[in-house]
């Protein structure tokens, strides 16, 4: 959960916003709190989500600030939320509202879409306590294995959609393998032992066919790139399948506010998990809630939001 993200790199690093972020004066940016009273009494009442009250609060008291950033510093909307520490050396999440059509601040009053802003105060919230609270989270077996079910339905739908894995019998529950054991290891930070190669099978009906390696090691090691490699390697079904093409169809399908969610465990909580059960437009909410059914959303939800 805490290695580096090839895509993080990619995306943000090599292109230096996160060095045009740090350098900001993040309070000349931050909608007053004042400003956004009427809001968040409207979300009180209007949505019934477990964490309403949590993210409401959490606006309320300044661990959550809402930025309208200046049009020179270009933000893409995957990086929505990030943290920093406020004046007093607290720990906070901000949100980047700008850059969206529907959400307009002026006057001391907001225009626009509800759910969209909520979706995004939620994402804040969930990416902020899903990471100080890492621990508790990830040892969550409800939140691991809902989770890994997910993860895995959703790299598996790209990879079927690029190269029809499901047509070959004897590799698809060996690639589903793989994608939990990586999960688990990479994403979540489980030991790599025999414990979880035994989670890795276990959602798969499958998983004691001779083509399923028992393979525990290395997975930790490797950023996605790397994974989609090996698995192109591996595995003779995908052996055209590039880390690029990858992407590019991860994004098409789902949107590309959820891609740091292949890596970084706290926005895939948020932004694919969270979006989900709010019904938000900020991602393909049906594509992404069909790959297992909004059960295991609900589980997974519902869980996270005791721990956090």
């Amino acid at each position: 959960m805490n290695k580096n993200s090839i895509l993080f790199d990619t995306y943000i690093k090599k292109k230096h916003i996160d060095d045009k972020i740090k350098r900001l004066d993040i309070a000349e940016y931050l909608v007053p709190v004042s400003e956004l009273t009427e809001v968040l009494d409207r979300y009180k009442r209007k949505y019934k989500y477990l964490l309403t009250n949590k993210i409401v609060e959490a606006v309320q008291v300044g661990e959550i600030g809402l930025v309208v950033l200046p049009e020179d510093v270009k933000v893409p909307t995957f990086l929505n939320t990030w943290m920093d520490k406020d004046p007093s050396n607290r720990v906070r999440s901000i949100v980047n509202i700008g850059g969206y059509r529907d959400l307009t601040f002026s006057d001391g009053m907001f225009t626009g879409n509800d759910s969209i802003l909520f979706s995004l105060i939620q994402t804040g919230y969930i990416v902020k306590n899903s990471s100080l609270h890492a621990n508790v989270v990830t040892n969550n077996i409800n939140i691991a294995l809902g989770s890994m079910e997910i993860y895995s339905s959703l790299v598996n739908k790209i990879l079927d959609k690029l190269h029809s894995v499901s047509l070959n019998i004897t590799e698809k529950s060996a690639i589903e393998v793989e994608i939990n054991k990586y999960f688990l290891s990479r994403i979540l930070g489980r030991e790599e032992n025999e414990k979880l190669l035994k989670l890795a099978k276990s959602t798969i009906p499958d998983s004691n066919s001779k083509h399923v390696s028992s393979k525990v090691t290395g997975y930790s090691e490797m950023d996605f790139k790397e994974f989609i490699e090996y698995l192109s390697g591996e595995f003779s079904t995908l052996k055209k399948l590039t880390f690029r093409n990858f992407i590019s169809a991860w994004m098409t399908m789902y949107n590309s506010i959820t891609v740091l969610g292949l890596e970084l465990f706290p926005y895939f909580l948020g932004n694919i998990v969270g979006n989900v059960m709010v019904g938000s437009s900020l991602i393909k909410s049906f594509f992404i809630e069909r790959s297992t059914g909004v059960l295991t959303f609900n589980k997974v939800y519902s869980e996270l939001a005791k721990k956090i």
